[in-house]
């Protein structure tokens, strides 16, 4: 998946500057909110390899992971979500 899908998603970035995080670099990620207790998440853009960005929940086990537009379209339509606008 790629950054600009998404964005057309919904999702947005959150950029993390080395002054917070104090690891030595910047870095950024991307999070939609879809209930009050459901929030997606990508991968840091300092690990995406190929603009092969994927999405997580922190709250799912590890091997779940939404790797593909479709994949998550159909996440988010599995789950009743609407793009606030």
């Amino acid at each position: 998946m790629t950054e600009n899908e998404l964005t057309d998603l919904g999702f947005n970035k959150i950029e993390i500057k080395d002054l917070q995080s104090q690891n030595g670099y910047d870095y950024y990620y991307y999070t939609l909110d879809i209930f009050e207790n459901l929030t997606l998440c990508s991968v840091d853009s300092d690990r995406v390899e190929d603009d092969d960005w994927f999405v997580i929940n922190l709250d799912w086990p590890d091997h779940f992971k939404l790797h593909t537009l479709l994949e998550v379209q159909s996440f988010l339509q599995s789950v009743g979500y609407q793009e606030q606008v």
